[in-house]
């Protein structure tokens, strides 16, 4: 039998990321049950991925505040998000139906929602559809590249763009970006500032 602690290690370093930048705290990461997993795997008549059951076993019924605004935590709602779903798509007027292994895991009030196909692989790709498109989009190429880009944008709402913590957030959900990009990035945004602070100083030291 497997260990639940081992299954969500994977995470570990996710929600200590999530504590560490204050979107949650210890008391607010909670898993979800294995008779909720169970229930919702039983709901599709299929395995979930991999990565997504690790997912929800590490923090899949409380996680602070990264997701607030969507529909992504256990509950009842996970059961009926696919029928949601194809609702949307029918009201913007898209003929292809969702894919026989689509999991609708999450719903984003009535302007988008994201699926995966479950025969993609153990961390499949993740895919979005936004009300009145003409089709979804893949917006990560792994579950686990999409968790990090949550927490970059979560972080880019709460520091802004021009925090380290939020451009490093960025780089790592992005692993197929150059360092080096970053790096300047970084610098480029430290220069700017120091400009905007010091550039009376700079021009007397330079011109006088």
């Amino acid at each position: 039998m497997t260990d639940p602690a081992r299954a969500a290690a994977p995470f570990d370093a996710l929600v200590q990321l999530l504590i560490e930048q204050k979107i949650a705290t210890p008391a607010t990461i909670q898993g979800c049950s294995e008779d909720e997993l169970r229930a919702l795997e039983a709901h599709h008549g299929r395995p979930l991925p991999r990565a997504y059951r690790e997912f929800l076993r590490a923090m899949g019924r409380e996680m602070g505040e990264l997701f607030a605004d969507s529909e992504i935590r256990c509950g009842p709602h996970l059961l009926t998000q696919r029928t949601s779903a194809e609702a949307m798509l029918r009201a913007g007027g898209v003929q292809a139906p969702l894919p026989d292994d689509a999991i609708v895991f999450a719903g984003h009030s009535a302007d988008a929602f994201d699926f995966f196909l479950s025969g993609e692989g153990d961390d499949p790709p993740v895919y979005q559809y936004l009300a009145g498109g003409p089709s979804w989009q893949r917006i990560a190429h792994s579950f686990t590249g999409y968790l990090k880009s949550a927490v970059a944008d979560h972080l880019a709402i709460v520091h802004g763009w021009a925090s380290e913590e939020a451009v490093a957030a960025r780089a790592a959900a992005e692993p197929g970006s150059s360092a080096v990009f970053w790096t300047l990035l970084i610098l480029l945004i430290a220069l700017f500032f120091a400009i905007a602070m010091f550039g009376d100083q700079i021009s007397r030291a330079l011109f006088d």
